[in-house]
């Protein structure tokens, strides 16, 4: 079975975890970080991909909170997301010394946000595969924090594995876009 570079393994399951790396080159192109690779992945291991679902909910969440050049990342609970802060602003400092990039960050520069989803309508309410009606109020709690403090986030999410997860980004999606 050749499965395109990129595509999910098993093809076509929209929440696989696997990712095809067909050749010797993609496996170390997807290690150096090539975007020939990267721009090819649809899917990967949750811990280092952040799913597409994921990346559609948290430029949803940018369009409705971001101040300018400022970008999100996604978890289930306050706790969660406060760890994340906390691990943004420690990181921020101790690589400060090594890089320009991060600065020195004031508090208000990371920031949570609360957001609940809820569906407003009856349309907005999805269906699982057994035909049931899902229309429960998620709460996300969104850190929103500048572009360029990104890398230090998603160690954060990839370390930890607390990010909200490809299943619910997608159920999220589903309410907000039927809410519009």
């Amino acid at each position: 079975m050749d499965v395109p570079l990129g595509e999910c393994v098993p093809p076509s399951t929209p929440f696989a975890v696997s990712v095809s790396l067909p050749t010797w080159d993609d496996n170390v192109g997807y290690e150096k970080g090539e975007q020939r690779v990267l721009d090819a992945m649809v899917s990967g291991y949750p811990r280092f991909f952040i799913a597409k679902p994921i990346q559609a909910l948290a430029e949803h969440v940018k369009d409705r909170f971001a101040l300018p050049k400022e970008t999100a990342m996604l978890f289930p609970s306050l706790a969660c997301a406060e760890r994340c802060t906390g691990f943004i602003f420690d990181q921020a400092k101790k690589q400060q010394k090594d890089s320009a990039a991060y600065g020195l960050l004031a508090r208000g520069q990371v920031r949570v946000v609360q957001y609940v989803v809820e569906p407003i309508n009856r349309k907005a309410a999805a269906v699982d595969a057994m035909k049931n009606k899902l229309d429960s109020p998620v709460t996300l709690y969104c850190v929103m924090f500048p572009e360029a403090v990104f890398p230090l986030a998603k160690q954060y999410w990839q370390h930890t594995g607390n990010g909200i997860s490809a299943r619910l980004a997608s159920y999220c999606l589903h309410i907000a876009q039927a809410n519009e």
